[in-house]
């Protein structure tokens, strides 16, 4: 049916935007929805407050950095945001550390 290939292409698209590098890493574009992020990793972000990723970044940096502050590390609800490649006038790329506790089970 429709809905299935409605939501196989965006997971594809997300796929693409989204990248698992470790147990509690994530390789992430800058341009991915917050919303989908927060989906997809089970974490709180301000999704009513911000589309992008890199939106919120910026603002909680305070600043638009420059492309040789590639280094940046911004910590939400225990996550951690590091930028991992700027463009001119945005974030590209950030890697994301998911608290260990986070990912754990409860049992």
């Amino acid at each position: 049916d429709w809905s299935s290939d409605v939501c196989s292409s965006d997971l594809t698209e997300i796929q693409d935007e989204i990248l698992q590098i470790g147990p509690y890493k994530y390789k992430v574009e800058g341009i991915i929805g917050l919303y989908q992020l927060e989906e997809l990793l089970d974490i709180r972000l301000p999704v009513r407050e911000f589309d992008t990723l890199n939106g919120f970044l910026i603002n909680k940096i305070g600043y638009i950095p420059r492309q040789d502050e590639d280094d940046l590390t911004i910590v939400h609800e225990d996550v951690e945001f590091k930028v991992s490649k700027l463009g001119e006038n945005r974030i590209e790329e950030v890697i994301i550390t998911l608290p260990i506790e986070k990912t754990s089970t409860n049992n």
